[in-house]
């Protein structure tokens, strides 16, 4: 599994009832990029144990080619 960071090339995510979500002024917040973190326990994905919850995020991310 690879790991990428939220801040994409040319948008975010946001997470859903965020505090930013409203007042965003740099990247737009659109209603596509507004997701959940859903909460998990247990192992995480690499299989750490961590005390309490953690959240995971499921996005598809589809790239096309770009010609100017």
């Amino acid at each position: 599994m690879k790991r990428i960071s939220t801040a994409l090339s040319r948008g975010r995510l946001f997470v859903q009832g965020g505090a930013y979500i409203d007042s965003d002024c740099v990247f737009g917040v659109k209603d596509a990029l507004i997701t959940t973190f859903a909460e998990q326990t247990g192992p995480t994905p690499d299989g750490r144990l961590v005390a309490g919850s953690w959240r995971s995020l499921t996005y598809t991310l589809l790239l096309s080619d770009f010609t100017p």
